[in-house]
């Protein structure tokens, strides 16, 4: 009886590790359409100077343009949490060269 009890809680931690695997390497959901092709240069980018960044971004969740998060001077972030990068639509409303600048950093992270 202890055996199959082993088995059983052997078995349920091998399936939520493999479940938590899955869920920490599925990809990137959502991309704003207003980003997506400043995603794409920075992908091209790191694969033409031969860095790996697909398991790092495989692990982001969503790329979104959002408020300014209720503070001032808040050009992006990085949410480890909830694996999402929000860039403030102050910097999109600054230019071409600015939102490529916050998103290339916080895609860095």
């Amino acid at each position: 009886m202890k055996n199959l009890i082993l088995i059983c809680i052997i078995g349920l931690l091998a399936y939520y590790g493999v479940s938590y695997h899955r869920y920490m390497n599925t990809g990137v959901i959502h991309v704003d359409p207003r980003l997506e092709t400043l995603v794409e240069d920075w992908k091209s980018e790191m694969t033409l100077h031969n860095i790996n960044y697909e398991d790092e971004y495989n692990r982001i969740r969503r790329i979104d343009i959002t408020s300014d998060y209720g503070v001032t001077n808040t050009a992006g972030k990085c949410n480890f949490t909830t694996r999402e990068i929000g860039i403030s639509n102050i910097q999109i409303s600054k230019g071409y060269y600015t939102t490529k600048t916050v998103l290339w950093h916080e895609l860095g992270h």
